[in-house]
Formats: structure tokens, C-alpha cells, sequence
């Protein structure tokens, strides 16, 4: 390795993790051993490789292993340059991407080099006409292979094979170009359920709870709303015709209850006084609840029990019944200006500090071995740093520890957000009972 040798961060990236295309089809081992060797030949140092299977459009500040090198200071200080082994491993994304690719460099003083090619930024005017020719020739790849890909699937869809992932409730079965859609023995019957649901009167809401807890991923709202909506459930995508999940009674059933519901679209979310931060003598929270008619409120407010009202088919609904929500709020004031004992609260001690220190310390090091010219020691360094950076912080433990004043000093002197943090701390719960009636709980309660 001669003197002037470089730090290198080596980029590699496949656009799928099996490839048929040769032109794109150059391993992320052979990217790796290629580059390595260029480097190697050069007198540089490869400290580390980021290497991700994704689409050449992908802008590299969006890839999982890329984005930390581009962006964690830490990391940023431990390489001069990127080293690619053909510049769409880097981006075959449109000018604007490569701009923004090239202002990254310049602003972080670091340099874009291609193995036994162009370097950014450039030079001589030949890095600079060859770093622009492969800018353009990796565009026009993607569009050629793009134009490819689609040419296939309009053809597949033409002969009724089945093109892209199936829906949820789905497996993809048959050879490469003769695929189809078959209904999956293990999350069918869920799909089917859960239209059934819907058509019941169940809510999204508690659809997706349910589905959360029988898949074990998490199901939002929205995609139980899409699931519901698509008529790929009838049979049939896009030319591809297949056995259907639910019958277009069902189907229609489950949309039309659906339709006749509002959706919330987002937005700020009120605060209704102490709602979700008091609980209920059972020990769930309660809710402010206010009961309406065409879109009009009827009565008073109340707070109501949140137990059996979320979707848990196993959870029964609490029986007390539903307390005056005006009237509950001044009990609870009251309960709080008088509760003149000593106030605690959690406090978090351990986590990162330590391994900090010692990411510190190899940090340094690395910079005397640079000043040194021992690209050698650099590259030991570089790989402690990536092993001590990957260890787990010490554990966090939080105890309780008293402010000095007491909840009533906190309760009076805050605003209404302050008294519900005070109470979502958990080191004083209150309860209201079924008759209305307030109790505070400390935590060694």
C-alpha cells in the first residue's frame, strides 16, 4: 500500500437476490472481489462493504445498509471515498439524483471512484466526459431493461397468467412464465373471514386487530379497507383468472356495510380532558365517549370503560356503566390539588454511553494510523469499529426517584397537557369508580 492510499467504503448492489439477466447479473461477491482487487492494485484500503439487493433507481440515501455510511457522522470519518465496481451500482436514477449525489460529495469532502474507470469529482477532463457518458448509459439500461420487463408481463397477461404478488390470502404456484394465483390453506380462510366480519358489522378497526393477532404481523386500518375493496377476491386480476376467496354476495355485503361508514382522514386529534390517562376500577382505560345522531351530539358526555370495545374476541365488555365526563374531570382536579405527598418519577439510567467511549477511542486511533500512512492498521481498526458499533447498548433500567415537590405543587402549576403526562407516568393512577367516585394510587400501592 503506498502513501497516498486510500480509506474506501466499497458499494455493491444487486437489483433481486436470484437474477437471469446477465447484463445485470454480476454478484454482489464478484462486484466485491473485482473492486477489492482494483483497490488493492491502487494501494488502497477497503474498509467495509454496503451492499443491498435493490432497484438501481433506488436513490443510495434510501438503501439500508448505503444510508448509515451516507449519513452517521461516525461513519462518514472513517472513509475518504466510495468505491463502486460500475456506476449503477451506484444509481441508475435520473440527473437530478446524480446531482444530488454529486453535491453529497463535495459537501462531505468525499470522492465517487469507479474500478479501472472515472472518478467524481473529476480529475482531468477525461473523468469528466466518462463519469457523464455512464451517467447516461446506466439511465438508459434501466429504461431498456424496465422496457423488457414490461413487455414480458403485458405478454403474460395476454396468455391469463398471473403477473406480480398475489393478494393477501394468496400463494403464487406454477413454472416462471406460467404462473397463478392459489388460494393459500393457511391465510385463506382468514381472508375469507374477514370479509365475513366486515359484512357482520364488525369495524376495520377491530379487523385489523384481529388479523394482527392471528398472522402475528401488523395490520393496519387502511390495508383492511384495500383488502375489502379489491375484486381480485372474486377471481380474477388483470386477465388472470383463479379460483375466487368470497362469493360476489359476500363481497358486495361487506362493502356496502363498509360504505356506509365514515373514515377518519387524518389530522389533529382533540385532547377530551383526562381521557385514556384515568382508569376504570376494573384497571382499563377510559375513554370520553359522546353518543350522536346524524352526525349530532345526544346527551351529556361520559367516560366509558375501554374494556371488550377493542376487537378482542376473548376480552367481555365491562359492566359498570358510564360516567359523567364534566363531573368526573372536576373530581379528579379536586383529588389532584389535595394530593399533597411527595412526587416521584421514572428516571432512566444505563444505554450507550460506554460503548460510545470506546467508539470514541478506536476513532482516534484511526486517525493516528491515517497520519502514519498505516492503511493497514486502518483496516484492523476499521473492522473493530464496525464490530464494537454493532454491540448492544447496557441494559436500561428505570427506577423511581422523588422531584422535591409535591403532585399537588406539579398538578396545580401545570397545563392541562402537563396534568396528563402527570398521570401517564404511571407513578400516580387514578381511578374512578362506577358511582363516580375518585381514588389516587401511588406505585408501591
Amino acid at each position: 500500500m503506498n502513501a497516498n492510499g486510500l480509506r474506501l467504503l466499497l458499494v455493491a448492489r444487486l437489483s433481486r437476490a436470484k437474477v437471469s439477466d446477465r447484463r445485470d447479473g454480476v454478484s454482489i461477491e464478484i462486484q466485491d472481489a473485482t473492486a477489492r482487487e482494483w483497490a488493492e492494485r491502487e494501494g488502497h484500503a477497503v474498509i467495509a462493504t454496503a451492499a443491498d439487493i435493490k432497484s438501481g433507481t433506488s436513490a443510495p440515501w434510501k438503501r439500508k445498509n448505503l444510508r448509515p455510511w451516507m449519513e452517521d457522522p461516525k461513519r462518514l470519518a472513517m472513509y475518504d471515498a466510495i468505491l463502486i465496481y460500475r456506476t449503477d451500482r451506484i444509481s441508475r436514477g435520473t440527473q437530478e439524483d446524480f446531482t444530488y449525489l454529486e453535491h453529497w460529495a463535495v459537501s462531505h469532502g468525499k470522492r465517487i471512484i469507479v474500478a479501472d474507470g472515472p472518478q467524481f469529482p473529476k480529475r482531468n477532463d477525461a473523468d469528466y466526459w466518462r463519469w457523464t457518458a455512464e451517467k447516461d448509459a446506466a439511465r438508459k439500461e434501466w429504461e431498456a431493461i424496465r422496457m423488457r420487463s414490461m413487455g414480458t408481463q403485458n405478454a403474460l397477461k395476454a396468455q391469463g397468467h398471473a403477473v406480480g404478488k398475489p393478494p393477501f390470502g394468496y400463494v403464487v404456484t406454477g413454472a416462471t412464465y406460467a404462473k397463478r394465483f392459489e388460494i393459500d390453506p393457511v391465510t385463506g380462510p382468514l381472508a375469507r373471514e374477514a370479509f365475513q366480519r366486515v359484512a357482520d358489522g364488525r369495524t376495520a378497526t377491530s379487523v385489523a386487530v384481529w388479523l394482527t393477532e392471528m398472522t402475528g404481523e401488523a395490520w393496519r386500518v387502511k390495508r383492511v379497507i384495500e383488502m375489502i375493496k379489491r375484486r381480485t377476491y372474486l377471481g380474477e386480476r388483470d386477465g388472470h383468472a383463479f379460483e375466487p376467496l368470497v362469493s360476489e354476495a359476500l363481497w358486495d355485503s361487506a362493502n356496502t356495510v363498509m360504505g356506509s361508514r365514515s373514515f377518519a382522514t387524518g389530522g389533529r386529534r382533540a385532547i377530551h380532558g383526562y381521557s385514556s390517562v384515568v382508569l376504570c376500577e376494573c384497571g382499563a382505560q377510559l375513554y370520553r365517549h359522546q353518543s350522536t345522531r346524524h352526525g349530532k351530539p345526544i346527551g351529556a358526555a361520559k367516560y366509558r370503560c375501554s374494556q371488550g370495545r377493542i376487537g378482542l374476541a376473548v376480552e367481555a365488555k365491562c359492566g359498570n356503566p358510564g360516567i359523567p365526563f364534566d363531573d368526573a374531570n372536576k373530581a379528579v382536579d379536586a383529588l389532584m390539588r389535595d394530593l399533597d405527598i411527595p412526587e416521584w418519577v421514572m428516571v432512566t439510567t444505563g444505554g450507550d454511553h460506554g460503548r460510545q467511549m470506546e467508539l470514541q477511542r478506536i476513532q482516534a486511533e484511526m486517525n493516528n494510523a491515517m497520519t502514519q500512512k498505516d492503511m493497514g492498521l486502518v483496516t484492523t481498526l476499521a473492522a473493530k469499529f464496525t464490530e464494537v458499533d454493532a454491540q448492544p447498548a447496557e441494559p436500561v433500567r428505570t427506577m423511581p426517584r422523588k422531584t422535591g415537590r409535591t403532585y399537588a405543587d406539579a398538578w396545580r402549576t401545570g397545563t392541562l397537557a402537563d396534568q396528563r403526562a402527570l398521570l401517564g407516568d404511571h407513578t400516580v393512577t387514578v381511578l374512578i369508580e362506577a358511582d363516580g367516585t375518585v381514588k389516587a394510587r401511588l406505585e408501591d400501592d
